[in-house]
């Protein structure tokens, strides 16, 4: 019998947030937890959870995680897993192709001109709330086992610099050991 993507994450959503609100001890096995904003956006939160087999490779793990973060939380702005060698992990955040050359920002509601430039990237809050919600779904600081310990991010294939993104926090490398701490 063949369950749907959709299928599986809204039962992890429900399952996962179920859980969540009711309990702070161990974590349930197979649930991932993927961080955003909360509705007032002043802090990252556990938004949802979402379900991954304990069968599937963390390549594939981390892919489903960054799916997820893209759909729900970036209005599916392309978050990429380029390279996963050695415990390191490099993400490259990706415009939609029709958005690329937009040196303004559009003045569109919802999702419909979302960019990583103009609408997640800046300002001191929404660029520190993007770096948290990126770095803790994909680095998950509380997974049990083995997972990634490093993380690298990309921006339209370009290493993000500190000097370009002063708000971001996403330059250079980000490590597990240092996200326990955000």
């Amino acid at each position: 019998m063949a369950v749907s993507m959709g299928v599986l994450l809204l039962v992890a959503v429900f399952v996962g947030g179920y859980w969540a609100g009711r309990h702070s001890g161990p974590r349930i096995p197979d649930y991932y937890p993927v961080f955003g904003p909360n509705p007032a956006q002043t802090k990252t939160v556990v938004n949802f959870w979402i379900r991954l087999p304990s069968n599937l490779s963390l390549g594939r793990k981390i892919e489903l995680l960054a799916e997820s973060l893209s759909r729900f939380e970036f209005c599916g702005l392309s978050v990429e897993l380029v390279s996963l060698k050695g415990g390191t992990a490099v993400f490259n955040l990706l415009e939609h192709p029709g958005n690329i050359h937009i040196v303004r920002p559009p003045d569109l509601a919802g999702c419909a001109g979302a960019t990583w430039r103009f609408t997640y990237f800046q300002g001191s809050t929404g660029g520190s709330l993007t770096a948290y919600s990126l770095v803790k779904t994909l680095l998950q600081p509380g997974a049990p086992g083995p997972w990634v310990r490093v993380a690298r991010f990309l921006y339209q294939g370009q290493p993000i610099r500190a000097d370009t993104w002063v708000h971001l926090g996403l330059s250079g490398t980000l490590t597990r050991t240092e996200v326990l701490h955000w």
